[in-house]
């Protein structure tokens, strides 16, 4: 008891040391729900309440000087405490809004030049990350124990060289004289990459190459941009040495993928750079196994019309994504439904017909696998009910509309009504 005491007054003068208010947030929601499959019903109640306790405000700080000096940087540095309903308490390090973890790093700057002291340099390549439904995704991840890094920046080229130690260098209290955790055998691991903005504001390029023991890769990628337009396209290649433990599981050789997107905007453009209401986008994408090619090529054509009054159509919310899938098909057996090309559809919609009274619905299809889904629902805000604080939803949906492969029978779905409380 005396223990829980001394922490409570702790925390209190914590918190009036800093002065921050604590901020709640909360919902309670009662649901009652009929299975259209089994005829069964009932209600659910369900709450989640959290009170927040700011202790430090996130920030980020950070030396400073001219010439030639230190810099040493402390990113989203905050702390708070967050208790939920049932009583449990956890200590956060970091709260900002886009979730980033704290960081620290350090670099002996002589601008345009610099030399990077922490952390250990990322010699990891993956440049064309994945995207849509490509199977496979060919990436170096980044290795070694400590490393310096050695860069060059301008508004024209940034360059970076880095080293990495494959193990420590050993002889000390931490480390002792165990072979296993020291670099007795010199292995060092090497990388360089950059970014070149060829044309500023309209082409960059990146590019990036490691050499990790027995296995090394390299990637690139370029960015294109014309007021509503921007096209990318990137690679990556890794190749494995026949010793290396990765040469059988990554299928003895060389691999390599490649993505390209193109997106193009119409529409306002807001504050913050971007396109507000309506946009299509295309994506392909393919991968490689050993020396031969395996390119299920994927494309997606999707349209976005936002809810509000910065739209096309003032009060419509409007989604609707269309795949084309494995079209380049390689698979050992092409004439099989798992390897042969199709097609997936996504639409989904809402409309504020007036302040406090949206409809909505979804439908999804999927000619690989046979399923549709769809959901229908009514949303009745407080605008609308005139109950404050309180929203109610009525919604039909259904997992399963048709057959699917293994030729399941449909479900019928199932429809719930629920009342929700927010602060």
């Amino acid at each position: 008891m005396k223990k829980a005491l001394v922490i409570l007054f702790a925390l209190c003068m914590v918190g009036a040391a800093f002065a921050e208010e604590a901020t709640f947030d909360g919902s309670a929601t009662l649901t009652f729900g009929y299975d259209l499959e089994d005829s069964a019903s009932g209600f659910t109640n369900a709450a989640a309440v959290t009170v927040t306790v700011p202790i430090l405000a996130e920030g980020t700080k950070a030396t400073e000087g001219e010439g030639m000096y230190g810099e040493l940087k402390i990113e989203h540095f905050g702390i708070q405490i967050d208790q939920d309903m049932t009583g449990a308490s956890t200590l956060e390090q970091t709260f900002n809004d886009d979730d980033d973890a704290t960081a620290v790093s350090a670099k002996i700057v002589m601008d345009p030049l610099y030399v990077q002291v922490y952390n250990l340099a990322d010699l990891g390549i993956n440049l064309a990350e994945k995207v849509g439904t490509t199977p496979k995704e060919v990436s170096l991840a980044t290795a070694g124990t400590g490393g310096v890094e050695v860069g060059y920046t301008s508004d024209l080229i940034e360059l970076a060289f880095k080293t990495n130690s494959q193990l420590n260098w050993g002889r000390n209290a931490t480390y002792g004289d165990d072979v296993a955790t020291s670099n007795v055998d010199n292995d060092y691991y090497f990388g360089v990459s950059g970014t070149l903005n060829a044309v500023p504001d309209m082409v960059s390029v990146d590019f990036g190459f490691s050499k990790l023991d027995l296995d090394m890769g390299f990637g690139f990628g370029a960015t294109i941009t014309m007021d509503a337009l921007e096209v990318f396209a990137g690679a990556d290649v890794v190749m494995y040495d026949e010793d290396s433990a990765l040469f059988t599981a990554m299928n003895e050789g060389m691999e390599w993928d490649f993505v390209a997107t193109a997106t193009y905007n119409m529409g306002a453009e807001n504050e913050d750079g971007d396109f507000t209401n309506f946009a299509v986008k295309a994506n392909a994408a393919g991968s490689s196994t050993k020396l031969k090619l395996n390119m299920p090529l994927d494309v997606l054509v999707s349209f976005t019309e936002l809810d509000g009054d910065d739209g096309i159509v003032p009060a419509l919310g409007l989604g609707v994504s269309i795949g084309i899938m494995d079209i380049l098909d390689a698979g050992a057996d092409i004439d099989t439904p798992d390897d042969a090309m199709y097609f997936t559809v996504d639409v989904n919609g809402t409309y504020v017909v007036q302040a406090g009274l949206t409809p909505g619905f979804g439908v999804t299809h999927n000619t690989l696998t046979e399923v549709t889904t769809l959901y229908a629902n009514l949303e009745l805000g407080s605008d609308f009910t005139t109950i404050e604080n309180t929203t109610f939803l009525a919604e039909y949906r259904t997992p399963l509309l048709a057959k699917n492969a293994a030729g399941a029978a449909a479900d019928a779905g199932f429809f719930t009504i629920a009342a929700t409380i927010e602060f």
